[in-house]
């Protein structure tokens, strides 16, 4: 197995990153009213059934790149709370400042349960860490790391037979488990690589499957299914990469958005909120099929206007470069 990450992965990494930040600023900025026209409530259902697929990507390749790790537990620890820890904490207090100073219910206990993803978009980085810490001392061990994938999916599989669900408010540990161990798995026996070119080949029927029974899943088939969530994840993914595996030198645009997929994350949410809200003025579908691609401009934007200011005023360890991700 290889023992650092080569040049072709580390690229499609990135633009996989950029594929599902864009998911995850669509699901956020396409939500309409109760009283949207059928062809609005469809096309949002559209986005919001195509986007669940976007942090599941995150969860895999964090778990990938968990085993390339050399550094020692310590400054592993060290280094997640200054690149993951210090912009959470500061990002995710100026959105909870935005949203509660306009709707009200400030408290201490309401900061606390938005910063730990209670009901907030910032559950991901609680499930994160979480994962970081039950398998970091594991990441070179296969025994362990397949016990963790096949526990989750013996979850996944109690869920469906029972009808019950393991999930709490946002969080769903055994799904961010199965395709954080995955990650481990595919990186531990060196099979990226033939990933990749198996989905290069794949990608036209895996698009086909995963888009279908996507919108099958939305309209038709039973929903609270967790088995077809996981297959459809499975395909989506294959799917993804594939399309990802081939990019020429065009896709490079997709790597630099890949590469601040963190900082657009923090703060995609209030710009997606005012997006949807302002667009919701109106029952138009065709404007709620491009409200992802406007709110993820904007944000995209102030990122890099952000990482530039950083940049100019030479600030390389405050809070703005730490939001756009300067090391």
């Amino acid at each position: 197995m290889p023992l650092k990450i080569d040049e072709a992965s580390g690229k499609l990494i990135y633009r996989m990153k950029a594929i599902a930040i864009f998911l995850v600023v669509a699901a956020h900025s396409t939500a309409v009213g109760e009283n949207a026209g059928v062809a609005n409530q469809t096309v949002s259902q559209l986005w919001r059934g195509f986007m669940a697929i976007s942090v599941t990507i995150f969860f895999l390749f964090a778990g990938y790149l968990l085993f390339y790790e050399h550094r020692t537990f310590g400054k592993f620890t060290l280094r997640k709370l200054e690149t993951i820890g210090i912009p959470w904490l500061f990002c995710g207090t100026l959105v909870y400042l935005y949203v509660y100073l306009r709707k009200g219910g400030l408290s201490l206990l309401s900061y606390v349960l938005w910063l730990l993803g209670v009901e907030t978009y910032l559950y991901y980085l609680t499930e994160l860490l979480l994962l970081y810490l039950l398998m970091f001392f594991f990441r070179k061990n296969k025994v362990v790391t397949w016990i963790a994938l096949g526990g989750s999916l013996l979850v996944k599989v109690l869920e469906d037979i029972f009808s019950v669900s393991f999930a709490f408010s946002s969080f769903d540990i055994p799904h961010a488990l199965l395709y954080f161990s995955a990650g481990l798995l595919i990186a531990q026996y060196g099979v990226l690589e033939r990933i990749i070119g198996i989905a290069g080949k794949i990608w036209i029927p895996c698009g086909c499957i995963y888009i279908s029974l996507a919108i099958l899943r939305l309209f038709v088939l039973d929903r609270s299914s967790k088995l077809l969530y996981e297959f459809i994840f499975i395909i989506g993914i294959l799917f993804f990469i594939g399309v990802c595996s081939l990019a020429t030198s065009k896709g490079n645009f997709m790597i630099e958005i890949g590469r601040l997929s963190f900082p657009v994350y923090l703060l995609h949410m209030p710009i997606a909120g005012i997006v949807a809200n302002l667009c919701n003025r109106v029952d138009w579908a065709w404007l709620t099929a491009i409200r992802p691609f406007i709110a993820f401009i904007i944000v995209y934007l102030l990122v890099l206007l952000a990482k530039l200011i950083a940049v100019k005023i030479k600030i390389l360890r405050a809070p703005i470069a730490w939001l756009t991700a300067i090391k």
